[in-house]
């Protein structure tokens, strides 16, 4: 039970840490991109010239698109032996800024005390928002705590193996549930819908869609003999969690996949 709660934690940490890099900002893509263009263009400028450019109008022949009224791209610093160069929103609403340094092993996204040299006027209200957002992605990880907590408990006194196979089926729902919780919590029109995100809406939605058969089955079967009550609630917990979890895969795919 103790490895079990540790492992969990481990795993929320994680994720938590994660989420800003899954639901990216499609602006913060961008300047992402910029950058990493820029990056393979000053390849290129040193092997012609064995040199980096010092500033954006040398490499103007290499067609370094960007919309400067979205990224803000520079080169702060160059010399025969590196360079460095940052990007970021032109006005940023997530207080995240991107550089590559030569002197720091090439391309990395800055800590607090670097941002706070980029982002400035609304950077405060930036750090509240993401506050208020890990609170409530930490509740919603807390829920899933106390689910499992009682499905632990309700397992450790089942011995019938068709009873444990139901409380399997609802400990799988608690995944789609924790990826829909999340993603209603972070995604808005301006997220970019990565690849990344659309694999977690897909397995999210295949393992919702096979919850909900599986669960519509248990919630027939359970009914039809002598069943401990704790099994009946999963089993019913199983088949909502698991539509709940679909549907809220199907807003996401028709809302923000166009």
């Amino acid at each position: 039970m103790r490895n079990t709660v540790r492992f969990l934690l481990i795993i929320s940490t994680l994720w938590l840490s994660a989420c800003s890099n899954v639901f990216e900002h499609d602006f913060d893509v961008r300047a992402q991109k910029a950058l990493q263009d820029l990056m393979a263009i000053q390849d290129s400028y040193y092997q012609e010239n064995g040199k980096y450019a010092v500033n954006l109008s040398q490499v103007e022949k290499y067609n370094l698109k960007y919309h400067t009224g979205i990224v803000y791209l520079d080169i702060e610093s160059a010399d025969k032996n590196g360079y460095r160069a940052i990007s970021l929103p032109a006005e940023s609403v997530t207080a995240r800024v991107f550089a590559f340094d030569s002197t720091k092993g090439g391309f990395y996204e800055m800590d607090d005390d670097e941002v706070s040299n980029y982002v400035l006027g609304a950077l405060n209200s930036i750090r509240k928002e993401q506050k208020d957002l890990r609170i409530m992605d930490g509740a919603s990880i807390f829920m899933i705590f106390i689910l499992l907590f009682f499905w632990l408990k309700a397992l450790k006194n089942l011995e019938s193996r068709e009873h444990k196979s139901i409380m399997y089926l609802f400990l799988i729902s608690l995944g789609p549930l924790l990826w829909s919780m999340m993603a209603l919590n972070h995604m808005h029109k301006d997220i970019a819908v990565s690849s990344l995100v659309l694999t977690g809406v897909g397995a999210a939605g295949v393992i919702s869609l096979f919850g909900s058969v599986m669960g519509a089955v248990g919630f027939t079967k359970v009914f039809q003999r002598p069943t401990p009550g704790p099994v009946i609630g999963f089993s019913v917990s199983t088949l909502f969690i698991s539509l709940f979890s679909l549907g809220t895969m199907i807003y996401i795919l028709t809302t923000y996949y166009k």
